[in-house]
């Protein structure tokens, strides 16, 4: 129980810190948060984009193309706030949060142990990237956290094989998220599956094993 409401403690002051005066500090939006803005209520207007193009996988933005994961989570933030800055941050400061929490549960599985779990917890709430990210309306928020969802839910296929499948969705999103994903799943997916494969091994030794030994009793 302790352990609980410290860990809702650090949840707490993660959610302050960010959300305080979240519209004006950074003083104004940037350059890649006002097309992301931009974008996000042009298709909650007619689903189009500022090109005209209907609900795109790559938005044309200032000479480049951004993913659309985190602009389309910008759209219903939009829609019930308005085109401001609080639509276009508040996104981020939740990606952050559900990173938190992946952090935890993705440590205490590792570990085992509470302490650490939640001491990991609140390091990278602390952290300055992560500090500066989920206070500005950026795409990497939105990787991260289905990068950590998709290798967590990969740690229970043993348990539920249709975690491989949502797990794979949740690595898709990260690769429609942020660029850096693309390089980094497809290897980091290749070490889960070896991961998976020797679990996986494992478990159907032990079901064997402990089969036998009930006959032998």
């Amino acid at each position: 129980m302790k352990s609980k409401i410290i860990f809702a403690f650090v949840l707490i002051l993660f959610l302050i810190s960010r959300i305080y005066k979240i519209a004006e500090i950074p003083s104004s939006v940037y350059w890649d948060e006002a097309s992301i803005g931009y974008n996000a209520f042009a298709i909650a207007t007619d689903l189009k984009d500022e090109w005209g193009e209907t609900l795109p996988l790559h938005f044309r933005a200032f000479g480049e193309f951004k993913l659309p994961v985190y602009i389309y989570s910008v759209v219903p933030f939009v829609k019930i706030l308005g085109l401001n800055e609080y639509a276009v941050r508040l996104p981020a400061v939740l990606y952050s949060l559900g990173t938190l929490l992946l952090a935890y549960f993705l440590t205490k599985k590792i570990t085992g142990k509470e302490f650490i779990a939640i001491l990991s917890s609140f390091i990278l709430s602390i952290s300055p990237w992560l500090f500066i990210f989920s206070r500005t309306g950026y795409e990497a928020t939105a990787g991260l956290f289905f990068f950590l969802l998709g290798t967590y839910l990969f740690l229970f296929i043993g348990k539920n094989r249709f975690h491989i499948l949502f797990g794979t969705i949740a690595f898709i999103l990260s690769f429609y998220s942020y660029n850096s994903f693309r390089i980094i799943i497809p290897i980091w997916l290749a070490a889960l599956l070896v991961y998976t494969f020797y679990e996986l091994k494992n478990l159907k030794k032990r079901k064997s094993d402990s089969g036998l030994s009930s006959l032998q009793i």
